[in-house]
C-alpha cells in the first residue's frame, strides 16, 4: 500500500496534479450506454440500408452492424485517447492528442460520407459493384450524395460516434493514467483497511475472551472463599458435635455401670471389687491422617484469596494495556513510509496522537 501511495504521489508531482481522480464508481452505466448506442445505430442503419438494398432488411443488417461498430470504435478512440491526450504534460503525447483531435473527427465524417456513397451505390443499377461505384463517386465529388436518407445516415453515424466519444470520455478520469493508478491505490487502501479491521476485530475478540475468562476465575475465587470458610466452620462444628456426642455416650455408659455396680455391691457377700471405683472411658477414634485444611485458617485463606484476586486484576489491566499498545502499533503502521523501511527506521516511527 505504501508503494502504490508513493507511486500515486510521484505521479501527481510529475504531472502537477493537485486534485483527486474523478471517475465513476462503476463503468456499467457507461458500458450500457455504449451498448445502447451500437444497438440503436445498428437498427436505424439496418432500416436505411434495407431501403437501398434489394436484399431488404436482412441484407442490410450485416452492413449496419459493421458501420455501427466502426463508428463506436472511432468515437471511443476520440473520447478516451485523443481528448485526454491534449491535457497530458508530455509534449509528444499532447502533440499527438491535438493531431488526433483533428484527424479522428475528420475520419468519422469521412467514413460516414463514404458509407452514404455506398448506400447510394447499393440502391443503384449495379448493387454488386456498390463498393467500386461508391469509391469512384467519393473521389469524383465527396458531397455528391443523391438520397436524402443517405444524408440522414451521415448525421446518424456522426452523432452516434460523437455520443460514444462523450460517454467514453466520462468513463474515467480525463488525465491519462490517473484514473487506473488512483483505483489501484484505492483498492490497496480498501484491502489494507479490510485486513486491518479483521485483525482489530480478532484482537478485540481475543482480548475480550481472556478478560472474560480472568473475570470468571476471579468470581470463582471470590465464591470459593466463602465456600471454604463455610467448610471450615462446618468441619469445626461437626468435630465439636461429634466430641460432645462421644462424651454423652461415655456418660451414659458410666451411669449404667454405676447402677449395675451399686446393685451388685448390695447383693454380693464378698468385698466390692476395686475396679468398681474406676470410671469407664470410651476409646476415641484416631484423627484423619490426611486433612485438606491442615494449617489453613480463614485469615490465611483471606490473604491468599486477596493475592489471587489482585493478580487477576493485574492480569486484566496488563491485557487491556497490551491491547492499547497493539492498537497504537496499528496507528504507527499507518504512518510508515517507504523511506522508513529503506532506512530501517520502521520500528522507530513516532506515533501521532489520534
Amino acid at each position: 500500500m505504501i508503494e502504490i501511495e508513493d507511486e500515486l504521489r510521484s505521479f501527481r508531482d510529475m504531472h502537477k496534479l493537485s486534485r483527486t481522480a474523478r471517475y465513476p464508481l462503476s463503468k456499467l452505466l457507461h458500458i450500457g450506454i455504449l451498448g445502447f448506442v451500437i444497438m440503436a445505430e445498428t437498427a436505424l442503419n439496418g432500416v436505411f440500408f434495407a431501403r437501398g438494398s434489394d436484399a431488404g432488411l436482412i441484407g442490410g443488417a450485416g452492413i449496419a452492424i459493421a458501420v455501427a461498430v466502426a463508428n463506436l470504435a472511432l468515437g471511443v478512440l476520440l473520447g478516451r485517447w485523443a481528448v485526454p491526450s491534449t491535457i497530458h504534460r508530455g509534449i509528444f503525447r499532447k502533440f499527438m492528442g491535438f493531431v488526433s483531435l483533428i484527424v479522428l473527427p475528420a475520419a468519422i465524417l469521412f467514413f460516414n460520407v463514404g458509407v452514404a456513397h455506398y448506400r447510394d451505390a447499393l440502391g443503384g443499377d449495379a448493387p454488386e459493384m456498390a463498393a467500386k461505384l461508391a469509391l469512384a463517386s467519393l473521389q469524383a465529388n465527396v458531397w455528391d450524395i443523391k438520397d436524402i436518407e443517405s444524408w440522414f445516415l451521415i448525421i446518424l453515424g456522426c452523432a452516434c460516434s460523437l455520443g460514444a466519444a462523450y460517454d467514453a470520455y466520462l468513463m474515467d478520469d480525463p488525465y491519462p493514467g490517473y484514473g487506473p493508478l488512483s483505483r489501484r491505490a484505492r483498492e490497496a487502501t480498501d484491502s489494507y483497511a479490510a485486513e486491518k479491521n479483521d485483525l482489530v476485530a480478532e484482537l478485540t475478540d481475543a482480548k475480550g475472551a481472556e478478560v472474560e475468562a480472568m473475570g470468571r476465575v476471579r468470581k470463582e475465587v471470590s465464591q470459593g472463599k466463602g465456600h471454604f470458610i463455610n467448610l471450615i466452620g462446618t468441619r469445626d462444628h461437626l468435630r465439636s458435635t461429634y466430641e460432645t456426642h462421644l462424651q454423652h455416650l461415655e456418660s451414659c455408659a458410666n451411669d449404667l455401670l454405676r447402677t449395675y455396680r451399686d446393685a451388685n455391691s448390695m447383693a454380693r457377700t464378698t468385698p466390692r471389687p476395686a475396679h468398681f471405683a474406676e470410671k469407664w472411658c470410651l476409646a476415641r477414634p484416631a484423627e484423619p491422617t490426611i486433612d485438606p485444611f491442615a494449617g489453613l485458617t480463614p485469615t490465611m485463606f483471606d490473604n491468599e484469596t486477596d493475592n489471587v484476586v489482585a493478580a487477576l486484576e493485574k492480569g486484566i489491566a496488563d491485557m487491556n494495556s497490551a491491547f492499547l499498545e497493539a492498537m497504537a502499533e496499528f496507528k504507527r503502521i499507518d504512518q510508515l513510509t517507504t523511506k522508513d523501511f529503506e532506512d530501517g527506521t520502521a520500528g522507530k516511527a513516532t506515533t501521532v496522537a489520534a
